[in-house]
């Protein structure tokens, strides 16, 4: 996998700007298909996009854009539980070519001392996507995104996330809305589920243990908690105890001061649901909000 971002906040204006991006994006996903039960694929995305970036005021920041993007869906026979699958009676085709409208509102009120953070953050975005038939069709999808940040000390920072996501209520087992450790639960896999409207809550409190010039090492205990529903599901679906998981768990930040955003994560989350005892390792690049 892989992807090019180019983008130039003020390329036009001291307001307006452009982006240009692509990404090819390869992963190996769980699916439950009609009549066959659970099953795995190889699900790879190629998209280009096109976006207008404009700054009305240091606080207040709006993108909207097209996006052109192929996808492909693709049953691992060897790992599901039959291997005669007619791939034609559970996919529309076999590649998919979609185009989608999107934009988002973004107002920001954070001060930032180095790696410590105060204020709030939230961006509200919707897409609207045309080119899918039948089985893999999505028309729209919106997004919200709340964060809060509060400093407790000189050491501490209490950090918060809220995400409510919507979306064509299909019953696709290939529905927009994913469960993954890189996005909104750590420790429970990469997209690990898919659904069609869900609610993810993060808390945790990051504190500095060394700070010696340009260098830190911060902490953080966490609880990564939501509930998705799933497709072809009602919205009572959300509040099922088979579709609820709580991941608490600690990481470990490696932090440069002066390069912006440079911070090496590693966080270990563990699931204690009663359905969901999953638990694993997660590194990134930047905080994980």
């Amino acid at each position: 996998s892989y992807g090019i971002f180019l983008e130039s906040p003020y390329l036009f204006t001291n307001k307006l700007g452009l982006g240009i991006n692509y990404q090819d994006v390869t992963t190996r996903q769980p699916v439950v298909l009609p009549s066959i039960g659970d099953a795995a694929y190889n699900f790879r995305s190629q998209a280009a996009e096109v976006k207008l970036l404009y700054e009305y005021n240091f606080r207040n920041r709006m993108e909207a854009g097209v996006r052109f993007f192929k996808e492909d869906y693709a049953i691992i026979l060897e790992e599901s539980p039959l291997t005669d699958i007619d791939l034609s009676t559970n996919l529309s085709q076999d590649a998919v070519d979609k185009r989608a409208i999107f934009g988002s509102y973004e107002h920001i009120k954070i001060d930032l001392e180095y790696h410590l953070v105060r204020g709030y953050r939230n961006e509200l975005f919707g897409e609207v996507v045309d080119g899918a038939e039948r089985f893999l069709n999505t028309d729209y999808r919106l997004q919200n995104t709340t964060e809060y940040f509060a400093r407790i000390g000189k050491k501490g920072n209490w950090a918060n996330r809220l995400q409510l996501h919507w979306s064509t209520p299909t019953e696709s087992p290939f529905a927009p809305i994913v469960v993954d450790n890189q996005l909104n639960i750590r420790g429970s896999g990469n997209i690990v589920d898919r659904g069609t409207a869900a609610l993810f809550i993060n808390t945790e409190y990051r504190h500095t243990f060394l700070e010696k010039g340009w260098f830190v090492i911060q902490g953080n205990a966490f609880v990564d908690a939501g509930t998705l529903r799933r497709p072809g599901a009602s919205v009572d679906n959300l509040w099922q105890n088979d579709t609820a998981r709580v991941f608490p768990g600690l990481g470990i930040r490696l932090i440069h001061k002066r390069i912006v955003n440079a911070v090496l994560r590693f966080d270990y989350g563990i699931g204690i649901t009663e359905n969901f005892k999953e638990s694993g390792i997660v590194f990134g690049i930047g905080q994980y909000f």
